[in-house]
């Protein structure tokens, strides 16, 4: 590998990088010092920093460590780092006696992240690696190892100095009484169990006072703990139905494992639902089928909807159609459609695209319905901030911090105006249009 000499020859090196992540120990931190160089491509100097990162680098490579692959439920150790300007991670398999690296995972920091604390900085890496690490999270037991107190930051919050934006899963919305709070988490943890369609679960909790009043051993005194223990019907409410049936669990020991649910609100607490009445839709005839097997009187239409019902399934509630190239897309009624297609093209984050591009996006965020092309066709014909206007770039940024240009055309006059733009979002589209 020969030493960088341009700036695209930096360029070259920074994008081969990322290719080898997962070969390489700290690769975030060996790469930071090429990526200050293109930082200011004008002024190319090559410093001594540079220069050591390079040969640190051309060293490891030419001795990588070999990474294996686990057996089945084996227990996984997970070491965190953090420095300045990055943190890393390794998983690694124990096997006789000698630890043996699995994948490597490291992240620079961006803008405020460089401020965090050392334990914030841990919890980032964490995320981090659970989410880029997900198959061994979900199939193996982690083992997380590092000198900072992070039991104590997961499992109690509110007592840690940790700030929300580092991990929003971990505020809690509802922060009831300690008896409240573990009937929550026993309530919620059998709303999952029934959301996954288990049949039967075995429970560890560490409160004496919530297993005993389970058992009913112990007495509710407190209006608000009796609301936990009512008994009620299988056929009014399953979930109540689950938890009078916890008797005969085990309580034996006590789980080391902690998965963290945000609870907006309490279950006891009294919701009223008003009945609407919904029309019939194109997913009707399907649910009618899928349901209770009631097909169409005419036989061609019955025997058209046996065949279509096969890319189609129920579930929870909701009907969902298969996909070849992603999951499972949720079928949503006109309305909803609608509100998503708008949501898209004209929301928060929305660009302007064109019809076919609109309507990619909504299936690529998993919606389905049979006429979205049309739809999106007839949304983007009736909006007026997509007449006769074309996106061009990025093209090389030139001073002003322009790199696209905004291009509308006069449909009877064909007149071209163009206006350069530094960003191509929504908002600006809309200013550029009425301007020009």
């Amino acid at each position: 590998m020969a030493l960088p000499r341009s700036v695209k020859e930096v360029q070259r090196l920074t994008g081969r990088m990322p290719a080898l992540n997962r070969f390489l120990s700290r690769s975030a931190v060996r790469g930071l010092p090429f990526f200050r160089i293109l930082k200011a491509p004008k002024d190319f100097q090559w410093t001594e920093k540079c220069q050591k990162a390079f040969v640190d680098l051309k060293a490891y490579l030419a001795e990588l460590p070999a990474l294996i692959a686990p057996e089945q439920g084996e227990t996984l150790f997970l070491y965190l780092s953090a420095c300045n300007e990055a943190v890393s991670m390794v998983l690694v398999w124990e096997d006789k006696g000698a630890q043996r690296p699995i994948y490597y995972v490291s992240r620079a920091l961006q803008g405020p992240e460089t401020r965090y604390t050392p334990a914030e900085k841990l919890v980032l890496a964490l995320v981090h690696a659970a989410r880029k690490l997900r198959p061994y999270f979900q199939t193996h037991s982690i083992v997380v190892l590092t000198d900072q107190l992070l039991r104590q930051i997961l499992t109690k919050p509110e007592t840690s100095l940790l700030r929300e934006p580092v991990c929003p899963w971990l505020s809690r919305a509802l922060c009831p009484m300690s008896n409240e709070a573990e009937y929550e988490a026993l309530l919620t943890g059998l709303w999952i169990a029934h959301q996954m369609g288990i049949a039967a679960i075995k429970v560890w909790s560490d409160s004496q006072l919530v297993v005993h009043q389970v058992r009913e051993e112990y007495e509710a005194k407190e209006n608000v703990m009796k609301k936990y223990l009512v008994k009620v019907p299988r056929s009014q409410n399953k979930r109540a139905d689950a938890l009078s049936k916890l008797a005969s669990s085990s309580f034996a020991h006590l789980s080391k494992e902690v998965l963290v649910e945000v609870v907006k609100q309490r279950g006891i607490d009294q919701v009223q639902v008003l009945a609407i009445d919904s029309p019939a839709s194109w997913m009707t005839p399907l649910l009618n089928f899928l349901n209770s097997g009631v097909l169409l009187e005419n036989k061609t239409e019955a025997r058209r909807l046996q065949l279509k019902t096969a890319k189609y399934a129920y579930s929870g509630g909701t009907l969902y159609r298969r996909s070849y190239l992603s999951p499972w897309l949720k079928c949503v009624t006109p309305e909803e459609s609608d509100y998503i297609l708008r949501e898209v093209h004209e929301g928060l984050y929305a660009a302007y695209v064109g019809s076919r591009v609109l309507a990619k996006k909504c299936l690529l965020l998993d919606y389905y319905w049979p006429t979205v092309f049309r739809d999106a066709a007839a949304l983007v014909q009736k909006c007026r901030a997509c007449q006769g206007i074309d996106l061009l770039g990025p093209f090389s940024r030139v001073p002003g911090r322009y790199e696209h240009l905004v291009v509308p055309i006069d449909y009877i006059t064909k007149w071209i105006e163009t206006e350069p733009l530094a960003t191509i979002s929504g908002k600006v589209v809309q200013n550029s249009s009425g301007r020009t």
